[in-house]
């Protein structure tokens, strides 16, 4: 259930950078609502690039700015690139 880990990956990583309770985010809420800034946003992604051996292109990080969104994103692009190596 990659897209439920990745949900709760970002969850704990936003509410450390955030400085904020992770029970307290909302996942549907804009990154930035959360006070996420752009240079934490990119950290995320070289995080979850890694953990899940995944490319994220800026532009595909630009239409999907809430919690949800990106772990389906994450999701499915991990799924991918499970597919492609088998």
């Amino acid at each position: 259930m990659i897209e439920a880990d990745v949900r709760e990956q970002l969850k704990r990583e936003i509410a450390e950078k955030c400085e904020i309770s992770s029970e307290s985010i909302d996942e549907n809420a804009l990154l930035p609502d959360l006070g996420l800034d752009s240079l934490q946003a990119l950290q995320l992604v070289v995080l979850l690039e890694k953990t899940y051996h995944i490319s994220i292109a800026d532009d595909d990080l630009q239409h999907f700015q809430t919690i949800n969104k990106i772990a389906e994103f994450v999701s499915m692009k991990a799924s991918e690139a499970t597919a492609a190596a088998s």
